[in-house]
């Protein structure tokens, strides 16, 4: 999988919206694949039309999603699109304080009600960001 992008991302993502293709996935390994922004709102918008909502776990490590990309996947998360996550891997990525804070909007909703780990190392987030989600969200592991 090493070799998929953005628009390859963004196929996977219609297939998951138009077909309810994996209604039963909990684990989505999306790590290492040099996907972006685009890639990942494609994903949110699958992910917020409740294509994935069985998933447990979402690892989007080491690729090129930034603050657009977070906050798309933030918004559907909001919606309560994703009720069984326990964990998000967003490590090596070039998210910032925007999108760290769109997530952290997302979770006084109770929409994430179940993430319990939540990794952010290698993003380009600053100190007082981190210390606002940690505040947002007490009961995660960063």
């Amino acid at each position: 999988n090493k070799n998929l992008n953005d628009d390859d991302c963004v196929v996977m993502a219609h297939i998951f919206h138009a077909s309810g293709a994996l209604p039963k996935l909990e684990k989505l390994g999306l790590d290492y694949i040099k996907i972006g922004d685009a890639g990942v709102q494609a994903l949110a918008s699958a992910v917020g039309s409740g294509a994935l909502a069985q998933l447990t776990r979402l690892d989007l490590d080491r690729n090129r999603i930034g603050d657009p990309g977070l906050t798309a996947l933030a918004q559907a998360c909001a919606s309560g699109a994703l009720p069984h996550l326990t964990e998000l891997s967003l490590s090596g990525n070039q998210i910032g304080d925007a999108g760290l804070t769109a997530l952290a909007q997302a979770c006084p909703s109770g929409a994430l009600a179940r993430l319990g780990i939540l990794y952010l190392g290698r993003n380009i987030i600053s100190g007082h960001t981190k210390a606002t989600m940690r505040a947002a969200m007490s009961n995660v592991i960063f």
